[in-house]
């Protein structure tokens, strides 16, 4: 299948239908399948002349270097490559966490936090647990015999249950050409985590289940912004 992408109009992929099947391509014409998306807000012409990316990246990169500029708790720490890293996942989030037939309005500023479902966020529980594992690495061999009952808390349970539908939810995204449900993923999982933190247990090494536990959800978010182009990293 070959994907046209183009705003909710669909003309120009009329037009390039018939071509093909006028030039004797209907085998490749009946393969295309048009994508499209909404409008873009937010944004107005410089100069007459549109918008660049670099335009709009700008904007998100001040917002962010004031967020981390007053961020008392020092929430992400490092130089320029932080900060251009944060910028663009805060833009990219934004950007993919809507619908493709929904008009996506650029807001920087409501982007610019680690609380809520924003990109920060996701980056912010992603380096909260790489931390928190400090290093240790599951003995699978022990697993068989480790206590698990934890999770017969209903937080805990939650947690399993959502990290049980991930494989759905990507194939989901996938036949339905949509980002957003993988987002909407991801935002569900650091919330329900939220539930479960315990931000004073450090000694992780000493408890399988535990470690085993924040691995798995670690690997999963990993795992779901990779597949949406997001890149997971360490930024403390």
């Amino acid at each position: 299948m070959l994907y046209v992408v183009s705003a909710k109009q669909s003309s120009h992929f009329q037009q390039l239908f018939r071509s093909l099947e006028l030039m004797d391509h209907s085998d490749l014409a009946h393969r295309l399948r048009h994508v499209s998306f909404g409008k873009v807000q937010g944004f107005g012409p410089k100069h007459g002349t549109g918008v660049l990316l670099s335009d709009i990246f700008g904007q998100y990169r001040a917002a962010v270097q004031k967020f981390l500029e007053a961020d008392e708790g020092k929430k992400f720490q490092g130089g320029e490559s932080v900060l251009d890293n944060l910028s663009a996942t805060a833009l990219m989030a934004q950007d993919l966490s809507i619908k493709r037939h929904g008009n996506l309005t650029f807001d920087a500023i409501k982007t610019a936090t680690a609380d809520g479902y924003t990109g920060l966020s996701l980056q912010h529980w992603f380096t909260k647990l790489c931390l928190k594992r400090n290093g240790a690495t599951v003995n699978r061999g022990g697993l068989e015999g480790a206590d698990y009952s934890m999770f017969e808390e209903e937080e805990y349970a939650d947690v399993l249950r959502l990290l049980a539908q991930f494989p759905g939810i990507v194939k989901s995204s996938f036949r339905s050409l949509e980002s957003s449900t993988i987002l909407a993923y991801l935002f569900h999982l650091t919330h329900l985590l939220s539930a479960v933190w315990n931000e004073e247990e450090d000694d992780l090494d000493q408890n399988l289940t535990q470690l085993a536990f924040y691995e798995i959800i670690r690997q999963v978010m990993e795992n779901g912004m990779q597949i949406v182009g997001l890149a997971p990293s360490v930024l403390a």
